[in-house]
């Protein structure tokens, strides 16, 4: 309806309050019809409506309306029929085609009793971490590596080979890439030629048109499933940059989006990672520091935070933030590792993971420590070798080695403090290694945990404790 249909008198159609002392005067009236029919077209209102309408305003909002109808009606009909043939309205915002319009009252529930539901065992892609026919969330700061753990599931998905930590229970299956932030050509396909991807297995939406949008290509997305049943996986990285026009930010417009994402992964039994980062709130909870509506965490059924280890030097951490599927709470260790891969004929080195042994560290834990001056067992191991070595001489490695475990240091940590320190190269004698500092340093104590006192008097708790 026109304004003046909703909101004018049901007599004339003149808006309320309107006279004969307000109506437009004939030098305005052609200038007043084509405006009202530009707006209606915009409306996405048919030729018919509009003139509808445009005959309305002539004969009850102008000067001698009914004798100039009466003339010019064949105008008229000509202005309405060239609004919509000549001109494009502007366009409809993009549809939601599930949970944008509201659903019909339901008559009845129709309630479904429990001994009539059949139990069912989740099937997993990765045992305990990633589910099949689910969404699963992986966040993390930039250049963690979250991009690189993506491609490394893909590529064994696409070879059938084993997870690090459980076995791999389907054949070589197919995986689709949704990524807007890396290149397909220099940046992902050799990050799967590093994993040892099947290229004939995996494929890459790409971005030259349009950016793929979950508020209006899932239909796109559907059909590409069904035309590939081989596909095992979805990929959205980060996802933050597929919304289109829906606000991530706000929680209802993302499970809008969210909520048919996951029909389409139970529907056609595959999994669905969608990436994400932390955002600033780094004295939020750690759900809380999740980039986006919370939304995100409450629409996926597991949910991985990916942070350095506060220990271990290079030494990386997948930890479970979030699981509805599983009680495992284990996460994993990974390092970026480097391998050499031929594109074009020239070896080009390019970064892989290389996966670790299980953590037992809380994702909290790990993230509250991210912005904190890191305090690692080789920082601690440095303090005691460089004491160790102050004297300037050379000391034999195996008894140096034994007298560290003592203090809590081993081998791998002590070789990781000593090149730290500049060590002078190992010299090897006839009962074995010995190692030397270039220079004569001032002892480095080792630090310790901070300590406070506890709730009784001269009793120290560390704030691990606390």
């Amino acid at each position: 309806k026109s304004k003046y249909e909703s909101q004018g008198t049901p007599s004339t159609g003149l808006p309320a309050g309107t006279s004969s002392q307000t109506l437009v005067p004939a030098s305005q009236r052609n200038g007043r019809l084509t405006s009202l029919a530009g707006s209606l077209r915009n409306k996405h209102l048919n030729e018919d409506t509009i003139f509808a309408a445009l005959r309305d305003f002539a004969i009850n909002q102008c000067e001698d309306g009914e004798n100039y109808f009466v003339v010019e009606e064949a105008k008229l009909k000509d202005l309405s029929h060239r609004m919509v043939t000549k001109y494009t309205a502007e366009p409809l915002p993009p549809l939601i085609t599930i949970g944008k319009t509201p659903a019909p009252a339901l008559a009845r529930l129709n309630l479904v009793r429990g001994d009539t539901v059949k139990a069912e065992k989740i099937t997993w892609l990765w045992t305990g971490k990633i589910p099949v026919g689910k969404l699963t969330l992986f966040v993390g700061h930039p250049g963690i590596g979250k991009g690189l753990c993506t491609t490394d599931i893909a590529a064994r998905l696409t070879t059938g080979k084993d997870f690090p930590d459980s076995a791999n229970t389907f054949p070589a299956s197919e995986v689709i890439i949704c990524s807007s932030e890396d290149d397909a050509g220099d940046t992902l396909k050799p990050r799967l030629m590093a994993a040892g991807a099947d290229d004939t297995k995996w494929f890459i939406i790409p971005n030259e048109d349009k950016v793929f949008s979950l508020d209006t290509d899932l239909p796109a997305l559907k059909a590409e499933l069904q035309e590939h049943p081989a596909v095992r996986l979805v990929i959205i990285d980060p996802v933050m940059n597929h919304c289109g026009q829906t606000n991530g930010y706000k929680e209802q417009d993302l499970r809008r989006v969210l909520t048919p994402l996951g029909k389409l992964a139970q529907e056609f039994k595959i999994a669905v990672i969608v990436v994400t980062h932390f955002n600033k709130k780094s004295d939020a909870e750690m759900i809380a520091r999740v980039g986006g509506a919370m939304a995100l965490v409450g629409c996926v059924r597991s949910a991985w935070s990916f942070t350095e280890s506060r220990d271990e030097e290079g030494v990386r951490l997948m930890l479970p933030m979030k699981s509805n599927l599983s009680a495992s709470d284990k996460g994993i260790q990974y390092e970026i590792d480097t391998t050499d891969i031929l594109i074009e004929g020239d070896k080009v080195e390019m970064a892989r993971i290389k996966w670790g042994v299980e953590s037992h560290e809380k994702a909290s834990s790990a993230l509250a420590s991210f912005n904190e001056p890191k305090v690692t067992k080789v920082t601690n191991a440095m303090g005691w070798l460089a004491s160790y070595l102050s004297d300037g001489t050379a000391h034999h490695v195996g008894t140096m080695t034994k007298t560290a475990e003592l203090s809590g240091h081993n081998k791998v940590i002590l070789d990781k403090a000593y090149k730290k320190l500049s060590g002078m190269k190992t010299a090897q004698k006839a009962d074995g290694w010995y190692w030397q500092l270039p220079f004569k340093p001032d002892p480095i104590e080792p630090i310790e945990p901070a300590t406070q006192v506890g709730p009784e008097v001269g009793i120290p708790e560390t704030k691990e404790t606390l």
